[in-house]
């Protein structure tokens, strides 16, 4: 509610549902949602499954929130997905942009650049880099790929889930970069914007984020 939300309410293009989704039901989430407009709906449920629940730290941060994401991926009614995690927010202008540009380039997913709390860069990820681990050669020229929080892409792509197993794999583990990857080898147009459209947040009395303040809130016996 202090930044994710304000950031959405501040875009310029306002043709949008809200879908806020928690694991189980959240009483003081629901109060706040039900004072913002209609767009906006609390879904909660998405359990992680308990092999993941009793996975290593790190394993968790890969996938633990996949059962969320495609909770809202099957409830989305909108012709475009997008996604912002809570402790992000976006430019007033990514939505705008985002579309501009997935009719321009004539592709079906766009990403951007994000910005980091210390003011650098998120790291870009080219579909073709080491990173992504060993894979056949494709007909699709390599692309890079934004952060998760700066996707915009086709609703008819929703059926294409998040893998609530990628912690399993030995490469691209992440479920994010899991699913980027395997959109590309669907044959998925993709396009990228060189230009900031997110901010990646702090949460309340960090000052570190992603994996790191991930692994800095589970038991340390566990890591």
């Amino acid at each position: 509610m202090s930044r994710a939300v304000p950031s959405i309410l501040a875009q310029m293009e306002t043709s949008y549902e809200v879908l806020i989704i928690t694991d189980e039901f959240d009483e003081d989430v629901a109060k706040r949602i039900s004072t913002l407009d209609s767009r906006f709906r609390y879904l909660w449920g998405a359990r992680v499954p308990r092999a993941l629940r009793d996975a290593p730290p790190l394993f968790r941060w890969c996938s633990a929130a996949t059962p969320a994401l495609n909770m809202g991926l099957k409830a989305a009614t909108g012709e475009f997905i997008a996604r912002l995690d809570d402790d992000d927010s976006w430019h007033p202008l990514h939505l705008t942009s985002s579309l501009q540009q997935i009719y321009e380039k004539e592709v079906e997913f766009i990403s951007s650049a994000s910005l980091l709390p210390d003011g650098s860069e998120d790291v870009d990820y080219r579909l073709d880099d080491e990173y992504y681990g060993p894979q056949k050669p494709s007909p699709f020229p390599a692309e890079k790929v934004g952060s998760p929080i700066t996707w915009v892409y086709a609703r008819h792509l929703r059926s294409i889930l998040y893998s609530t197993w990628s912690w399993r794999l030995q490469h691209n583990r992440p479920a994010d970069i899991n699913l980027s990857l395997r959109f590309w080898r669907a044959g998925v147009t993709m396009g990228y914007i060189p230009a900031v459209s997110a901010y990646v947040g702090l949460r309340e009395d960090r000052t570190s984020w992603g994996l790191e303040a991930f692994l800095e809130d589970q038991d340390p016996e566990a890591q």
